[in-house]
Formats: C-alpha cells, sequence, structure tokens
C-alpha cells in the first residue's frame, strides 16, 4: 500500500491502508485504516463491514499475542496515542452490528440503565405453577366429605387434562452488573402483578435543597386478577446502594466482595395501571391509565399529588423535554402538555385531533422547531410540530402534521439521541428505534437543500433501478391507515434503505443518476456520511 501525506485543515492527512489480520480474537479479516476506519469480516462467506469507533483518524493497526492480552490488537491515531485492545469474547459479527447475546433463562420485558452505579435494571418475569387457594371453612348445611386416596380414584372420572397445571408469571425486578452479567440483587413483586414500566428517574430528595437531584429506579405496575375485579396498580421506588457504602471485611474469603443492592424506599397503591413514568425537574409524572399526575418525593418516603389532567382512554407513552409532556393514546393520537412549577399546574398545549392508535413517541429537535415522531399500530411514522404560528394549527391548538412513512414493522421503543451539530452551527438530534421484528434504525432531520438533493436522487433510483420482486418501494412507503385521512398525506420522509443503495453502483450508473439530478457523485455520497 502507498501513502501520501497533505495538509488539510491544519492536519496532516494519510490515505487509508488495508491491513491483513490473522488471528484477532479467533477472527481473520480485514483492518481498514483512515478517517473512518472499520473491520472487514466473512466468517460464513458473507462479508460485513463493522465501523470501528473507538477512534475519529487511526493511522496504523497491527496484531498483538502476549499474555497480558491474548489475540488482541493495538492501534495508533493520529495525535499519537497508542491503545492496546481486546475483541469481546462471545460477540457475532454475522449480523450488520455486532451482537452478544446474555442468557437470563427468563423473560426480560424492561431495561434500565442506572449511571451512578453502573448496573442494570431489568423486568424479568418467569412461568410458576398457580396455587389455588383452598376454602377453610364449611357451611354448617354441608356434611364434610370423607378423604378419598389416590388408589380409589377413577381416571375416567377426573376432568379433561388433569395433567395440565394453570401456570402465571412471577415478575422481578433484578439488578445486574455489567462486567459479570450476574444477578446481583432481586426484588420479586407481588401475586399477579405485572411490571409495565421501569425509568431511571431524578428525584428531588429535599424541598429546600431544590438542586440537589438523586436517581431512583422507578417501577409502574398493574395487577392482572381476570376481567371480574378492577385493575389497580403501584409505584415503587427503589434506591440502589453503592458498594462503596457498604462495609466489607478485609479478611473475607474470596468471592464475597461486596455488590451493589436495592434498597425499598417507598410504594404507593394507584387505582389504575402505572402505564408510563417520567421525571420533570426533579418531580415524577406518572400516567395511570387515562390520568396524568405530577408526584413530589420528599424525604419522608411519601408521594405527594401536586397537579393533574384527564386525559381521553389509556396512555401508552409519556416523553419529557424540559417542561413539555408529550403523551401518546392508545387511540386518541397524541397531545402535548406544559408543566409550570410556579403555578403547580398541567395545561394543555396543542393535540392531534384525529384518531390514532399510538405505540410510542418521541421529540426530535432541528434548529428552532419542536416535532414529535409518532409509531402507530399501522407500522407507520408521524411527524407532528407544534408551530403556533402556522395557520392549519389554528392558533397552536393542533399539532401541524409534517411528514409521515411507512416502515412495515411495528415500532414499540424510540430513543432521542443527540447528533451535534452542522457547519452553521445548527442543533439537531435524531430518533432511534427498535421494532418488534428486531430490527434497530434511526430518523434524522436534513436541511432542505439536502432534502431536496436526496429525493430527487430517490426518485430518480425507484424508475431507473430492478427492485426486488418488481415492487415499487415508492408505494410502499405510501401512509396505511384504516380509515380514510381528512387531510393530505406528506411523503417528505427519505427512504434510507433505497439511497444507500447508491454507494454501491458501479461508477458509471453513479455518474448518469447524478448528472440526471445536476450534481456529482461526491457531492452525494458526502450528504450520505452527513446523515450517517
Amino acid at each position: 500500500s502507498t501513502s501520501s501525506s497533505s495538509s488539510t485543515s491544519g492536519e496532516k492527512y494519510r490515505s487509508p491502508k488495508l491491513k491483513f489480520f490473522e488471528d484477532v480474537g479467533g477472527r481473520k479479516g480485514i483492518f481498514l485504516c483512515g478517517n473512518r476506519p472499520a473491520w472487514l469480516l466473512c466468517e460464513r462467506g458473507y462479508p460485513r463491514i463493522h465501523p470501528q469507533t473507538l477512534d475519529k483518524f487511526i493511522t496504523s493497526f497491527s496484531s498483538l499475542n502476549f499474555p497480558a492480552c491474548p489475540k488482541g490488537f493495538v492501534t495508533l491515531n493520529s495525535e499519537g496515542l497508542m491503545k492496546v485492545c481486546n475483541w469481546p469474547v462471545g460477540s457475532n459479527t454475522e449480523m450488520e452490528i455486532i451482537v452478544k447475546k446474555i442468557p437470563q433463562r427468563q423473560t426480560v420485558h424492561k431495561i434500565a440503565f442506572h449511571v451512578e452505579t453502573n448496573t442494570y435494571a431489568v423486568a424479568t418475569s418467569t412461568k410458576v405453577r398457580r396455587t389455588i387457594e383452598k376454602r377453610q371453612e364449611q357451611p354448617p348445611d354441608e356434611m364434610p366429605q370423607p378423604e378419598i386416596k389416590e388408589e380409589d380414584v377413577d381416571p375416567k372420572t377426573l376432568p379433561l387434562n388433569p395433567l395440565v397445571d394453570p401456570m402465571d408469571d412471577q415478575f422481578d425486578l433484578c439488578l445486574i452488573d455489567p462486567h459479570t452479567w450476574e444477578t446481583v440483587d432481586r426484588s420479586p413483586m407481588q401475586r399477579y402483578e405485572h411490571v409495565l414500566c421501569v425509568e431511571i428517574c431524578k428525584l428531588k430528595s429535599n424541598q429546600d435543597l431544590r438542586e440537589a437531584l438523586k436517581q431512583y429506579i422507578i417501577v409502574g405496575t398493574g395487577f392482572l386478577n381476570g376481567e371480574d375485579v378492577a385493575t389497580r396498580g403501584r409505584i415503587i421506588i427503589y434506591e440502589v446502594i453503592p458498594i462503596e457504602n457498604q462495609y466489607h471485611d478485609p479478611n473475607a474469603a474470596p468471592g464475597t466482595e461486596p455488590k451493589p443492592l436495592l434498597k425499598l424506599v417507598a410504594a404507593k397503591d394507584q387505582k389504575g395501571p402505572v402505564s408510563a413514568l417520567a421525571s420533570i425537574g426533579g418531580f415524577l409524572s406518572v400516567a395511570i391509565g387515562p390520568k396524568i399526575i405530577i408526584y413530589n418525593f420528599s424525604d419522608a418516603s411519601e408521594l405527594t399529588g401536586m397537579a393533574f389532567y384527564d386525559a381521553s382512554l389509556y396512555i401508552v407513552s409519556m416523553k419529557i423535554l424540559k417542561g413539555y409532556i408529550l403523551c401518546g393514546d392508545v387511540y386518541k393520537s397524541v397531545f402535548l402538555l406544559r408543566w409550570k412549577e410556579n403555578a403547580k399546574s398541567l395545561t394543555l398545549l396543542s393535540k392531534d385531533c384525529h384518531p390514532l392508535s399510538v405505540c410510542d413517541t418521541e421529540y426530535m429537535v432541528f434548529q428552532q422547531s419542536l416535532n414529535m415522531v409518532v409509531s402507530d399500530l399501522n407500522m407507520n411514522f408521524q411527524v407532528y410540530q407544534y408551530a403556533p404560528n402556522a395557520v392549519e394549527s389554528r392558533g397552536g391548538q393542533l399539532l401541524v402534521s409534517r411528514a409521515d412513512f411507512h416502515l412495515g414493522s411495528r415500532v414499540e421503543s424510540m430513543n432521542i439521541i443527540p447528533m451535534g451539530t452542522l457547519g452553521k452551527d445548527i442543533f439537531r438530534t435524531a430518533v432511534s428505534f427498535g421494532s418488534m421484528d428486531g430490527s434497530l434504525g434511526y430518523i434524522a432531520p436534513v436541511e432542505e437543500l439536502v432534502f431536496k438533493r436526496l429525493m430527487a436522487l430517490q426518485n430518480r433510483m425507484v424508475n431507473s433501478l430492478d427492485h426486488f420482486g418488481g415492487l415499487n418501494p415508492k408505494a410502499f412507503r405510501n401512509l396505511k391507515q384504516e380509515f380514510k385521512l381528512i387531510r393530505n398525506v406528506h411523503p417528505n420522509i427519505l427512504d434510507g434503505e433505497l439511497l444507500y443503495r447508491y454507494v454501491h453502483l458501479d461508477l458509471n450508473e453513479q455518474k448518469r443518476l447524478a448528472r440526471q439530478i445536476g450534481t456529482t457523485p461526491e457531492q452525494i455520497i458526502d450528504n450520505l456520511l452527513e446523515i450517517d
């Protein structure tokens, strides 16, 4: 390989190098050095490229094998910093991303990361045999029945399926150490109690010290006792006791070192299931069925109600951004609330008047605009905007629909992630999501000029390229609804899966498509890298 050096923005630049390695973590492949370092692996005949995010610019790479770092590697970045690393044990590189599975032998429902103690709070469930409560007292008019031995029972008189026992789900809150992936502590739930949400919230520990925030693990539950019993729930607050606050005998046997522990701080019964939780300004925002309540958690281990708002049917999602609360209803779409701490009030700012079965919601900020991404049961993404100055918002009473997109998979979880600033100090955030079929993705805002360029490229690729099964990707991405909309659709979301096929085309085809939209292949690739 050859190398050349030049001055770019005052920094030395070296052309990328291809480094072959034969035994790094038991694998062999090619490592690509440069500004975007990556691993090229081919374990089962299909090449996979995995980015190396440890450093932005790696100038040199080599495999390394010695007792302190068996089957490892060493890298040298542009700042002259050398790092000795190991490949993660038990990782799977046959997928689009590197995956490591941790068997738990139980069903995992919710997971949250506790930053202060570097542990995971995981809500799990296991199948247990249902215990049938026997009647202790007999009516006086009934005679006691004689005991029947097993050998006297005729199998023909037994009910159908006598060997099938009814099973129930026993929920637990587990605290898992990511270093060993072992459960260091466990807190069982009550009988018939299901965990509906788990969040890490920063709450005010004292009303006088307004800036003293403390992390707690908040669990929202609901009791499922059958159709003939009203559903109720609980709010459970846990505190994680770190290792530093525990006594450890230096003469103790190995393996008995202290570990983080769960401490039950408070628990409050509710008249409905607790479906969503979030912290807002040191207070706790709770969704209990169709009602939202703001609680204040004091040092007396009590939850004191401060404000409430009655929604429509059943709230399934609640996200917080500063003093704004974005809620999603199971049938009545989304609405935006504002919390005023001085007045201790919750007021409705704006809402969507069309029926929509919401799965999850999240914020997306671009420049000075506040956008809201909503996923529904029909496998669609819809982007709303709070624009009080827009005519269609009726003075800010209605959320304005800006974009819609059919994903083809149901999304149940979304999170906001910062993307940094562009060249013009434009702040923006993206939304990462996970779907029910196991796929991961993200939605990112782009500038208007970049959007128009890539939209023109997308339309050309739809008509020029051969698609799988002769299907039309543009028609597939149209909004799918069970009923007729009384508003216009807004197909203003780019199909990244289609656009990234551009980099796999041959050079002549890339030039032909770029010439048709009045640009160059280099400009298109730069725009795609900017989004990536």
